[in-house]
């Protein structure tokens, strides 16, 4: 299970896909901490993915499961996935508690 972390800790983790700046009721930040930007940036990391490069040889279905609906970067980070893994299904789940 993946959860935030501090940005402190998510400036050192890899960072493969573009994360977006996103507005909250704490005020701004870039997403990099969210569950969902650092589960399919270590996921790309570990299949080979490299930034603005498809990879079209793996395939699967990829599950992904949130107890909140999906912001605009998550929306994002999912949508770069999808772009660099094109034979991967994604299947979004949310508001599971």
């Amino acid at each position: 299970m993946w959860e935030s972390v501090s940005i402190e800790d998510a400036e050192l983790e890899t960072h493969i896909f573009d994360a977006v700046e996103s507005v909250g009721v704490s005020g701004s930040w870039v997403r990099i901490t969210d569950s969902e930007y650092r589960m399919l940036n270590d996921l790309a990391k570990k299949l080979g993915g490299v930034k603005n490069q498809v990879n079209d040889k793996i395939e699967g279905t990829l599950k992904i499961v949130s107890e909140n609906p999906y912001c605009t970067s998550c929306q994002g980070v999912i949508q770069q996935f999808s772009e660099m893994f094109p034979n991967i299904e994604i299947k979004l789940i949310d508001g599971v508690r």
